[in-house]
């Protein structure tokens, strides 16, 4: 099913020079639509309400593993969250790298030049007090303190723009998997419905690509 999928992209898009791509091109992408990598940004000692993923949590549905422990933290209000932020000085900061605030300590949990925007950008998990867009703070790359700025504590780096592309892009895509027999029209209108209301509701931007990735 994944050879079938993958020769069918090449084929099609062969006249447009489309090029298979490796896990470097996948992280970029991810990562400038604020998509948490589970091991990096995200693991068991963070919660939804501190990345920003509280849109996936339904306290409502009744008794579930974590949600005293989720309840309990939003009545008491969030230590830190996950914000996404652009370096001010010339550097890169990677996963696991130190983050100096005014209000305390955090850590970057990925980073990356990003293509798209042609500057280096990350997220880090930061104090709440910190986390303010165009609040500037300090990354410590291999012993040199590098100065950043909060660009986003929620959605993703892409503006309203770039969301509508995005949206033509995942059309076009999701419907010649399905021309080639390996998207079925659920899942299809599934991603395009996230997608969607990211756009509309400026949520998270990339989860409806991922719908449709995710069948390979």
């Amino acid at each position: 099913l994944a050879e079938k999928a993958m020769r069918g992209l090449l084929e099609e898009g062969r006249a447009f020079g489309i090029l298979p791509c490796g896990l470097g091109a996948r992280d970029t992408l991810r990562l400038e639509a604020k998509m948490a990598l589970h091991g990096n940004d995200i693991d068991e000692t963070v919660t939804p309400w501190e990345a920003d993923l509280g849109w996936v949590v339904k306290m409502q549905k009744g008794d579930f593993l974590g949600r005293d422990a989720l309840a309990r933290q939003k009545e008491e209000g969030v230590p830190r969250k996950l914000v996404g932020f652009e370096m001010v000085d010339r550097g890169i900061a990677r996963h696991g790298y130190p983050a100096k605030t005014a209000q305390g300590p955090g850590v970057v949990t990925s980073g990356t030049h990003s293509p798209t925007f042609g500057r280096p950008i990350g997220l880090a998990l930061l104090p709440t007090a910190a986390s303010a867009v165009e609040t500037e703070f300090e990354v410590d790359i291999r012993g040199r303190a590098a100065a950043a700025s909060n660009k986003l504590n929620s959605s993703s780096f892409f503006s309203a723009d770039l969301g509508h592309n995005w949206l033509v892009i995942y059309i076009a895509f999701s419907f010649l998997l399905q021309q080639n027999g390996v998207l079925n029209t659920a899942v299809r209108n599934a991603g395009l419905g996230f997608l969607a209301h990211d756009w509309l509701g400026n949520s998270h931007l990339a989860i409806g690509s991922v719908g449709g990735l995710v069948v390979w």
